[in-house]
């Protein structure tokens, strides 16, 4: 899978003052939306960072290689222990079967 521009997504989370958005990777776009960081894959913010550091996770219904790949790599870039996993074709993040919307 294609890298993400991790240099490019921890200014945006560090720059309170960004406005729009800047291309992370292929169809994938790091921004700022009422004091919360998404990370946008086509037209899903698969990744929200929110003001108070809590994390959203949302596959918008496309659990794919890709949408996981971007899941993972962001969780990575903020040195979150866990990411997100698949076993016989369900997503699970540590011992939790994925759901949109669960917060890291």
């Amino acid at each position: 899978m294609a890298k993400l521009n991790e240099k490019m997504l921890l200014q945006v989370i560090k720059d309170s003052e960004m406005v729009g958005q800047k291309k992370i990777g292929n169809n994938t776009y790091v921004g700022r939306e009422n004091g919360t960081v998404y990370v946008r894959l086509h037209s899903t913010k698969v990744v929200q960072i929110k003001s108070d550091g809590s994390v959203i996770l949302n596959s918008g219904g496309w659990q794919t290689s890709t949408t996981k790949d971007r899941i993972n790599q962001v969780l990575s870039a903020l040195n979150k222990s866990e990411g997100v996993e698949q076993k016989k074709f369900e997503w699970f993040l540590g011992d939790k079967e994925f759901e949109d919307g669960m917060k890291v």
